[in-house]
């Protein structure tokens, strides 16, 4: 028989770090590296060649993470839907029109991080960690990841 104590619940919930919010992180200043990186996401994802950013872009990148996760019923409509629904919620042009070009991309982004939308940027990782997340089991695995990438 052991003669240790465990710690109470309480003693080791106050250890434990509290989640952080976006609002505890400072701004980000999306220096010139980080708007290289953006534009280049945005060239891999303007599958048209348009010079605009449109939804029938997402839905081709849901298409080919479907694809490429060999996903077929239920799951594949799931991540098709989240891509169209991350389109509709973060990136479909507000003042009309049917795409955004790479400047409107990365001052979205900007705005998602350091502006109104960065209480949102929570749910917007989780919307895309469904769609990654092609089995269910929570937790995106290399080869997820892999074909996230290569959508």
């Amino acid at each position: 028989m052991s003669s240790a104590i465990s710690p109470s619940p309480s003693a080791v919930d106050a250890t434990k770090p509290k989640p952080r919010r976006p609002a505890d992180y400072p701004p980000n200043g999306f220096g010139d590296f980080w708007q290289r990186k953006l534009r280049t996401s945005f060239r891999r994802m303007n599958r048209s060649g348009s010079g605009l950013l449109t939804r029938d872009d997402f839905r081709a990148i849901g298409d080919e993470m479907v694809r490429l996760g060999g996903l077929s019923g239920q799951r594949a409509e799931d991540v098709r839907a989240v891509m169209l629904r991350i389109w509709d919620d973060y990136y479909r042009p507000r003042e009309g029109g049917s795409g955004i070009s790479a400047d409107q991309y990365v001052a979205q982004k900007c705005r998602m991080v350091n502006g109104p939308l960065r209480d949102d940027v929570t749910r917007y990782g989780q919307e895309l960690f469904k769609a990654m997340d092609h089995n269910g089991d929570e937790r995106i695995s290399r080869e997820e990841y892999r074909i996230f990438t290569e959508a």
